[in-house]
């Protein structure tokens, strides 16, 4: 975080947020206290995108286009964030408002009408998948195949009436809209689903991109993460990751489809962090309450710091000029910067 605070006031900013594979959309609870804070401090409101869990990329992005239809009301710049999968999301909702008809693309046009997409952030990035995704989908595959030979080879101890109901029963379950709208969420982590997904997605070329990544250790590991992160970890031969996403895929760009909009992206990514101590589920609090155990509890394994996800990337992006101050607070900064320069003023003097 910035060792010098930037002057006091409002800043002229919204943020519109997507969370994750599992979320309760525009209900959730996720970073709420830091988002409460941000709005005491600085007058930033925080739009939730009504997103639902394991969805697919169009469905969630057409919920956060509306989301950014509110913050358009407010005229005022916003910013997108996204977590986890959130932030595949924030990405294909730009893409489709940029591909989109004239009214979309001003949406997400910086402007003054509108205010417009001035930046983003990305927490703990899912778009380029997970390992996790890539290994189901071999045993997924595997498990098929054994299950074809198991039953296969049973049929002749059951009568042709059971075989015929189990089969129907199973079409059934396949094709009810539960399992087809949890199909259509999985593609999100799937090798496939990514490719496609950066194929055809574009991107304004002006936005700043911050990413927070983390890598965990055996002192931050929720007990309640540990089986899925030695999975992580075996599968993908290293235990750089935060129990989800490898270090060096959760980033603002492609890393295994190479094209121009890639490019961009990666031009826009300026604010890699410093690599985070902590584990995925740092954003959440109140959400993870029902797995929380005395060992979690006890070295405030879920307390740690919420602000780290919003104010530093808020707080550069108003050093560098891309936030603005409200109108209102104009005078009052130009004031105390004035007294500060008075101060360095009559300080140099003592020196002297």
């Amino acid at each position: 975080r910035l060792l010098i605070p930037n002057p006091e006031g409002h800043y002229d900013f919204t943020i519109v947020s997507a969370m994750g594979v599992i979320t309760e959309g525009k209900r959730g609870l996720e970073l709420k206290d830091a988002f409460e804070r941000i709005k005491k401090q600085r007058n930033v409101s925080t739009i939730r995108a009504d997103t639902g869990t394991a969805r697919s990329f169009e469905f969630n992005a057409a919920k956060i286009e509306d989301a950014i239809a509110t913050a358009n009301k407010l005229k005022k710049p916003y910013g997108m964030l996204g977590y986890s999968q959130g932030c595949a999301n924030i990405l294909t909702a730009e893409s489709m408002l940029l591909s989109g008809s004239p009214i979309q693309r001003k949406m997400v046009a910086n402007n003054k009408e509108n205010g417009g997409l001035i930046c983003r952030q990305l927490l703990f990035s899912a778009a380029n998948g997970t390992m996790h995704g890539a290994c189901s989908d071999a045993k997924v595959q595997r498990l098929i195949i054994m299950c074809e030979e198991f039953f296969k080879y049973q049929q002749g101890y059951f009568s042709r009436a059971l075989t015929t109901s189990v089969l129907e029963l199973l079409s059934n379950l396949m094709d009810s809209a539960p399992f087809q709208k949890f199909l259509g969420g999985a593609q999100s982590m799937l090798p496939e689903g990514c490719r496609a997904f950066w194929r055809e997605s574009q991107h304004l070329p002006h936005v700043p991109t911050c990413t927070l990544r983390a890598v965990m250790e055996k002192h931050t590991t929720p007990e309640s993460l540990e089986m899925i992160s030695n999975l992580l970890t075996k599968q993908a031969g290293s235990p750089l990751h935060d129990s989800q996403v490898h270090v060096y895929d959760a980033v603002a760009y492609p890393m295994y489809i190479l094209n121009r909009n890639g490019r961009v992206l990666k031009a826009c990514s300026v604010g890699e962090g410093a690599i985070q101590r902590t584990h995925h589920w740092s954003p959440l609090s109140d959400e993870v309450e029902f797995v929380q155990t005395k060992h979690d509890m006890d070295r405030a394994i879920f307390e740690c710091a919420k602000d780290r996800h919003i104010f530093p990337w808020v707080d550069v992006n108003v050093r560098f000029g891309f936030i603005k101050y409200t109108e209102k607070n104009d005078s009052s900064i130009a004031k105390q910067e004035k007294s500060t320069a008075q101060d360095t003023a009559t300080d140099a003097d003592i020196i002297e």
